[in-house]
């Protein structure tokens, strides 16, 4: 009985582990924005690790920006940009990329990957 017992604890261990997507390096490249609408918030990550940033949703101070982005984990960090303010510089990956989402103090924002 005892040897039954430690083979479903390992058999549920395994199973667990197995449940989870680790999966290896996302494919995030991509325009993210709102889909089937034209959005206030674009998003584009280049397959060369570059991205171009427009959030037009103050009309008095839109912000056109490009630079460098990096994928840490589930986390994409915007870099070597230079904008007139502050931008959501840092958003998280979710449905395996096919969204991100940022905050910048009380805004926050999700984006969808372009519809097809």
């Amino acid at each position: 009985m005892k040897l039954f017992s430690s083979f479903l604890s390992i058999f549920f261990l395994v199973a667990i582990h197995f449940s989870f997507n680790i999966g290896s390096e996302k494919d995030v490249s991509g325009t993210y924005g709102g889909c089937c609408v034209e959005s206030k918030v674009v998003l584009v990550l280049n397959e060369d690790q570059t991205f171009e940033y427009r959030d037009h949703s103050d009309v008095n101070n839109k912000i056109t920006t490009s630079g460098s982005w990096a994928l840490d984990g589930n986390v994409i960090q915007l870099s070597n940009y230079d904008a007139p303010q502050k931008i959501h510089h840092k958003w998280r990956v979710e449905k395996n990329g096919k969204a991100i989402k940022s905050r910048k103090g009380l805004a926050f924002y999700r984006l969808v990957k372009e519809c097809k």
